[in-house]
C-alpha cells in the first residue's frame, strides 16, 4: 500500500464518526491499490497517476490536522461516494485469473489507469471542497470576531446641551 494512503487511512480510522464516508472511500481505494499495484507498479502512466494521487492524499491528511478540518458537508459525502463507485466498478472488472490480469495489465485493457485518473479528479474536487469549507468557516469566525469587537466599543453618552451651565457667549 502507498505510504500516504496508509497514513491517511490510519488517521481516519482513529478519528471520530465525522469522517466515516471519507474513511470508507479511502479504505475502498486502499483495497483497489492492493489488488492492482503488483500488476502496474512498473508502468510510467500508473506511477504518474500514483504520484498525483499521493500528493492530494498528503494534502487531505494535512487538512485533517486543522481544527476546521472536521467538516463533512453533503458534497464531501457525495464525492466520497463517487470514489467508492469507481472502486466498485474496478472490483467488478477484476479478473481472478492472475495470468489474464497480467495480460490485460500489459495491454492496458482493464481501465485501471483511467479509473485512477477519475479517482484523482474526485480527490481534487474533495480537496477543493474542503478548502472552500475552511474558507467559509474562517469567514464566519471573522464575522463573529468583528461583531464581538463592535459590541465591546464603549457607547458614547448623548451630548445634551445644558443652557443653565453654559458659558455665556459674548459678541
Amino acid at each position: 500500500m502507498w505510504p500516504c494512503l496508509r497514513s491517511l487511512l490510519t488517521r481516519l480510522e482513529s478519528s471520530t464518526e465525522v469522517f466515516a464516508p471519507l474513511q470508507s472511500a479511502i479504505g475502498a481505494l486502499s483495497t483497489l491499490v492492493d489488488a492492482y499495484e503488483p500488476d502496474y507498479q512498473g508502468q510510467r502512466e500508473y506511477n504518474e497517476v500514483r504520484a498525483n494521487i499521493e500528493r492530494i492524499l498528503k494534502d487531505i491528511s494535512a487538512h485533517m490536522h486543522t481544527p476546521t478540518g472536521k467538516v463533512m458537508t453533503k458534497s464531501v459525502k457525495l464525492i466520497c461516494l463517487d470514489i467508492e463507485s469507481e472502486v466498485a466498478i474496478m472490483k467488478d472488472k477484476q479478473d481472478p485469473d492472475t495470468e489474464r490480469r497480467l495480460l490485460k495489465a500489459t495491454q492496458g485493457l482493464d481501465g485501471v489507469i483511467d479509473c485512477c485518473r477519475r479517482v484523482h479528479s474526485h480527490l481534487e474536487r474533495l480537496t477543493l471542497n474542503l478548502n472552500l469549507s475552511i474558507l467559509g468557516i474562517l469567514e464566519d469566525i471573522n464575522e463573529q470576531m468583528l461583531e464581538t469587537k463592535i459590541t465591546k466599543i464603549s457607547p458614547s453618552m448623548s451630548a445634551t446641551y445644558n443652557s443653565a451651565e453654559a458659558n455665556p457667549v459674548t459678541a
